[in-house]
């Protein structure tokens, strides 16, 4: 059986369900059931708050309330109410005029929590349930020996550890250490993928640089070789006219030349000669 203060760990601020109509669901019994329930004891089903005394097992002591009384903690504090159905909490601490108690359903709808009460007013207490302490007689390594649903359980983990089915203890602290190497892995694998994630990252940055560079080049590069095509346009064209020129000035020159070799040969007539040269000149026809 846990603890008060477990069960109040394992349910505070948390809805309760034990049973009972679908049309009552996390109602003040529930809670109480899952106390009583923790006793090992059978629930009480089908019940409202203030009969549960007339239902529970006998191994819970009714106690009724008295102006001078106090509930213990984990007492389950029952209340009556006009409407026929009470309500039920379990006692966190208590003195005769006040108390603190652990309910579901206070007020309607809510879920497991500590509430301060008095006993009196429309909602009244009329005492509380305390589990027995059973004899230790028959108690062996925290079983009861006399409680056919203990040993039950008992056997069957007994069964199922000589079959192999359940592991020893030896086995299962072997089992601990490799899942705390693997966890160890894990981890590591973990940082790595982080490092890795990290690094492909910085490619992508760089990729992104490289290939805003490339296509800044590319763009020059596009540039430049437009201008080569306009130079070599340019080019051809001038090439074209320093072909007219030299052609006119190969022209001019096998002319002069020409004139030059006819000038050498005027030096070189007698006076006769350069009277038939003219007359030859002459009859040349234009």
């Amino acid at each position: 059986m846990i603890t008060f203060t477990e069960f109040l760990d394992k349910w505070n601020g948390k809805p309760c369900e034990m049973g009972g109509s679908s049309n009552a669901k996390n109602q003040c019994v529930d809670l109480a059931n899952a106390w009583i329930a923790e006793y090992g004891e059978p629930i009480v089903l089908w019940t409202n708050a203030q009969d549960f005394p007339k239902k529970i097992s006998p191994n819970f002591k009714w106690i009724a309330n008295t102006p001078t009384g106090a509930p213990q903690q984990g007492d389950i504090i029952v209340w009556k109410s006009p409407d026929g159905f009470g309500h039920i909490g379990i006692c966190s601490s208590a003195t005769s005029s006040k108390f603190v108690s652990f309910d579901q359903n206070w007020p309607v709808g809510s879920v497991c929590k500590l509430v301060n009460h008095t006993y009196t007013g429309t909602y009244t207490v009329i005492g509380w349930l305390r589990g027995k302490v059973k004899s230790t007689e028959n108690i062996y390594k925290g079983l009861d020996l006399t409680n056919k649903d203990s040993m039950k359980v008992a056997v069957d983990a007994w069964s199922d550890l000589t079959s192999g089915k359940l592991k020893t203890i030896s086995e299962y602290e072997s089992l601990q250490t490799q899942m705390r190497d693997k966890d160890k892995q894990i981890q590591t694998l973990q940082e790595k993928v982080l490092s890795l994630d990290k690094f492909v990252k910085d490619l992508q940055d760089r990729v992104m640089a490289l290939e805003s560079e490339i296509k800044a080049n590319l763009d020059l590069v596009s540039n430049q070789q437009l201008e080569v095509k306009t130079a070599n346009k340019l080019i051809q064209k001038k090439q074209e006219e320093l072909d007219a020129i030299t052609s006119e000035k190969n022209k001019y020159k096998n002319y002069y030349e020409t004139k030059c070799d006819e000038l050498k040969k005027l030096d070189k007539m007698t006076a006769w000669q350069h009277i038939k040269y003219g007359i030859k000149l002459l009859s040349v026809k234009k």
